[in-house]
């Protein structure tokens, strides 16, 4: 299909095309697999990893989330290769929503853009730590608390900076940070079985979870540690649905696009499970991750310096790592607020027309296990880290973030279902030739 076809289909939703199309499939590949960094997933989840589950829920996790990210991955390139939209799954809620279209539309894109700007400073934090390991390593110094705030707002910033920069330098970042990731989990994967003398035995890997006893959060089962242990799968494995928020800067959107999606899925989920098995493998001393003093409680940063020092007696090799570790933290970043960006815009099945990428007989099949996939993780994310639950537990983003949004729809005067035009409604409004219209938001 080519550009021109895909602005007349974006017409005939009732939008205008408002993007250049300067981006390709390796740039869209790009962005979603720096979003979805195997070493920014590690270095921000693996402390808690470990101590909810050990090493056998974090394996066997990554493995489960990494098939059933593919199916929901598959699920919407499916639906971006029919509606290959900027703003993506809150633009194709309004269209496959049913009557409730509106106020689901409106649910789905804040939430997705929480999630994004969550992303973001996620990545941005945990760039921090890896600076702050590093820092420590090399000069036995604790960042202070405002050391810490100016170094999370200039990775901020920077990744602000290159945002704002011109489309092909921006495809020509994301290239760049997709080679690093790659280029440094082989790095990392080489170096840590090359360097540390020891070696964990698959029985230990796969096999073994810390019993609730050494863990630091009380809780009444092994079974509910052995579940939060999916945590790290879970966030390494999110933002995969940025491809859709380029679609309309990418040439050939409604195949490259959905292709762009999927291929990112199978990268980081592969390599990232070839790297979380490289550092389970690789652990030196268990017990130093639980109370690592080296790098102040961040685990990764602990065990990287247990590899070098019980190979040459000094850490300070840790810092190689770590540095590749920085890099990727704020590609990662950059590449998180380039999603962001592009969500601040502001049907039913029997209508809805397929691109070339399509399930065919198993689509509603492989749908529903996404959506089941889907509403369970977030059940999992929701569960409290120990129990009896404290007012520290309470997941507020969570209540914040779903409960916030109903409250400015359905505020008597003021609410959203008041004034927010979804695309349905701006499709319908289409036809008049009055009226020029673009996103609604």
């Amino acid at each position: 299909m080519t550009d021109t076809t895909l602005e007349w289909g974006l017409k005939r939703l009732g939008l205008k095309q408002e993007y250049k199309r300067e981006f390709n499939v390796q740039a869209s590949f790009g962005l979603s697999f720096v979003i979805m960094s195997p070493i920014v997933g590690l270095s921000s989840g693996f402390t808690y990893g470990w101590e909810v589950g050990g090493p056998g829920p974090a394996s066997w996790g990554w493995a489960v989330a990494s098939i059933m990210t593919l199916c929901t991955g598959l699920s919407l390139a499916e639906i971006l290769s029919g509606m290959p939209v900027s703003g993506g799954p809150f633009f194709w809620t309004a269209l496959l929503g049913g009557r409730h279209s509106a106020l689901l539309s409106w649910i789905t894109g804040w939430c997705n853009l929480f999630g994004l700007t969550a992303l973001a400073a996620a990545s941005a934090l945990a760039t921090l730590w890896n600076v702050a390991a590093a820092v420590q390593i090399l000069s036995g110094v604790t960042l202070s608390a405002w050391q810490q705030l100016l170094i999370l707002q200039g990775v901020i910033v920077i990744g602000g900076a290159v945002n704002s920069s011109s489309p092909t330098r921006l495809t020509r970042c994301m290239f760049y940070g997709a080679f690093l990731n790659v280029v440094g989990v082989i790095f990392l994967v080489l170096l840590l079985p090359t360097v540390g003398p020891w070696r964990q035995s698959p029985k230990f890997v796969f096999g073994t979870f810390l019993d609730k006893s050494l863990s630091p959060f009380v809780v009444p089962s092994n079974a509910y540690l052995w579940i939060q242990g999916v945590g790290i799968a879970l966030f390494t494995l999110a933002g995969f649905d940025s491809c859709s928020h380029l679609s309309e800067e990418m040439k050939g959107a409604n195949s490259s696009a959905p292709r762009a999606m999927i291929w990112s899925i199978i990268a980081s989920s592969s390599i990232g499970g070839v790297l979380l098995l490289a550092v389970l493998f690789c652990i030196q001393s268990p017990d130093n991750l639980m109370y690592s003093s080296a790098t102040s409680g961040y685990a990764l940063g602990q065990m990287l310096f247990d590899v070098f020092n019980a190979r040459f007696g000094t850490g300070i090799g840790a810092v190689s790592a770590l540095s590749v570790c920085i890099l990727a933290g704020i590609m990662t970043t950059i590449a998180c607020i380039t999603s962001t960006s592009r969500m601040m815009l502001t049907i039913s099945r029997n209508t809805f027309e397929p691109g070339p990428i399509h399930l065919g007989r198993w689509s509603n099949t492989i749908g529903w296990i996404s959506i089941a996939w889907i509403i369970l993780t977030m059940c999992l994310l929701a569960f409290p880290s120990s129990l009896p639950v404290t007012l520290d537990e309470v997941q507020f983003p969570l209540i914040f973030g779903l409960g916030g949004s109903l409250a400015a729809w359905f505020l008597p005067k003021w609410g959203a279902r008041h004034f927010y035009i979804d695309p349905k409604q701006q499709a319908a409004l289409a036809t008049s030739p009055l009226l020029d219209h673009g996103r609604s938001g």
